[in-house]
């Protein structure tokens, strides 16, 4: 095994000498992450900077390739709809764990079993419950059968790391399994502390499918987790580590005039979106009428807000409906109103509101920023809105009690470029549901009981429509996945990661 310290690089606990470059020579390149890795193990820490190894670390049975836009098999050969509720896949026999061990249908096999055990807590097991069985049926084919039609099932199956049997199986507490974990992938960990980062190196015994999965020219990544922007920022300036990402607007700016670095943005699937509280929940009774929360959207300049708050962002990415073109049955007839305060105005007044109302604008940490500009687009039409910035924790609660009048956030869909993951997150009648309109519910079943891409379509259009036309929730903007590196990195573009990139996706020049 590879015996890389991670005290050489003297991250965090003091400054670094070295120039730019210096690690290009020990192909070896270093990644500041925002949120420090629990474990390297999707299902027990699901998380945007997890996805950013994980991708690469694990393979799945097949993969979405974000830049072909169709899902490909992976650790499978070849994959087959059966019916509308049973999926087949025919695993390869020439892939092996980190360890040297053979990938088999036991794996995942053994892995759903654990998944699907009621005995078994997941944060995230809803996105199995679908589920009835998973099994062997042959040598080396597994069938996937669902309880019922499931349109969103290939996306899960693609989205759900495979683990090896002989190891995973043997923890008595999997969630120690992402300490020391063993994948199939084109990068290997090699060395893992939840406090100082995890070491990946490339595993040349990868036996790529195509070109759109495989390891990069970098031998080995180095991802540490350091919390405050600043000492990221400073880190990259020194030379103490080669690439970060999410950082503000001004902060993106000041470092893209330095000479040794660039700056790289990627547009995955993550929006900011605001959520208004239709129900009435919140005790605003204004938010309860349709007009108001057209003049609302009215009263927001989104394209210059874009362009000026958000790194990467030209401004383009004000997307016309509540998800990214990209991804399938996001199309519809009605836009979201463009930029007229005057118009606003107009409607606050016809509602019963012309002298305006109070509201708060509820908002996590990342887009801050964007509600206190959306506080003084609504300020000229005369709507004071406070600005409430909360993690996303105590904004979970806040919902669950029915206390948000407003929501900012951010929505990556899961990396799933499929509306059927919007309309089953925001239209279930459950505590993020903030419209409680039967139309949508019906929507949402309707979309969800159907395989026909035509159906579903038109079904998604009716819906899309509708949010427009209810004036519901709304894509504010698209929210890049803007890096800063060495100007010796590449990144490439087009991946719908919920990070933005895998390890994969980062080569030297």
């Amino acid at each position: 095994m590879l015996k890389f310290r991670f005290g050489a690089l003297c991250l965090v606990v003091c400054v670094a000498a070295a120039p730019a470059f210096a690690q290009k020579s020990k192909d070896t390149l270093r990644v500041g992450l925002l949120d420090p890795i629990r474990v390297v193990d999707s299902i027990f820490d699901p998380k945007q900077e997890t996805s950013f190894v994980t991708g690469s670390v694990f393979d799945n049975v097949i993969r979405y390739d974000d830049r072909a836009g169709e899902f490909k098999p992976l650790l499978a050969k070849s994959f087959k709809r059966v019916s509308d509720t049973v999926v087949e896949m025919e695993m390869r026999d020439d892939q092996r764990w980190h360890d040297g061990e053979k990938v088999t249908a036991d794996d995942v096999v053994a892995l759903y079993d654990w998944i699907l055990d009621p005995k078994t807590t997941l944060r995230n097991k809803d996105n199995h419950v679908w589920l009835q069985a998973v099994e062997k049926v042959g040598p080396n084919s597994v069938r996937y059968t669902a309880k019922a039609i499931n349109t969103m099932d290939l996306w899960q199956i693609a989205n759900t790391d495979i683990y090896p049997k002989h190891i995973h199986a043997k923890l008595e507490n999997r969630e120690t399994f992402g300490q020391k974990p063993v994948g199939s992938g084109p990068y290997r960990v090699v060395e893992f502390d939840r406090n100082k980062g995890a070491v990946m190196e490339r595993w040349d015994a990868y036996r790529p499918v195509g070109d759109w999965h495989k390891a990069s020219n970098v031998k080995r990544f180095v991802a540490v987790g350091i919390p405050d922007s600043q000492t990221r920022v400073a880190q990259l300036k020194v030379g103490g580590i080669d690439l970060i990402q999410g950082l503000e607007k001004d902060q993106t700016d000041d470092l893209e005039k330095d000479p040794n670095l660039a700056v790289t943005s990627n547009q995955n699937l993550l929006v900011v979106y605001m959520l208004m509280d239709a129900k009435g929940r919140s005790g605003v009774p204004a938010l309860t009428n349709v007009k108001v929360r057209q003049a609302i959207e009215m009263a927001i300049d989104r394209k210059s807000l874009s362009k000026a708050l958000i790194a990467g962002s030209d401004g383009s990415g004000t997307h016309d409906f509540m998800c990214d073109p990209r991804m399938f049955g996001c199309e519809g007839t009605k836009k979201v109103p463009s930029y007229d305060p005057a118009a606003a105005k107009k409607l606050l007044a016809e509602a019963g509101y012309a002298n305006g109302f109070e509201m708060t604008l509820t908002a996590t940490p990342r887009v801050r920023s964007i509600a206190e500009g959306i506080s003084g687009y609504l300020h000229e039409i005369g709507i004071k809105a406070n600005v409430q910035s909360v993690p996303s924790v105590a904004y979970r609660k806040l919902q669950e009690d029915g206390k948000i009048n407003v929501l900012l956030h951010t929505f990556s869909f899961l990396g799933m470029a499929d509306v059927g993951i919007m309309m089953s997150f925001y239209y279930d009648d459950g505590p993020r549901d903030m419209a409680g309109d039967d139309v949508m519910f019906k929507l949402r079943f309707d979309g969800e009981n159907t395989m026909d891409p035509i159906k579903r379509k038109a079904t998604y259009r009716q819906a899309l429509d509708r949010i427009n036309e209810k004036a519901y929730n709304m894509v504010v903007s698209a929210y890049p996945a803007t890096f800063v590196h060495t100007k010796d990195i590449k990144v490439e573009t087009g991946s719908m990661s919920p990070y933005g990139a895998i390890l994969e996706d980062i080569s030297w020049k």
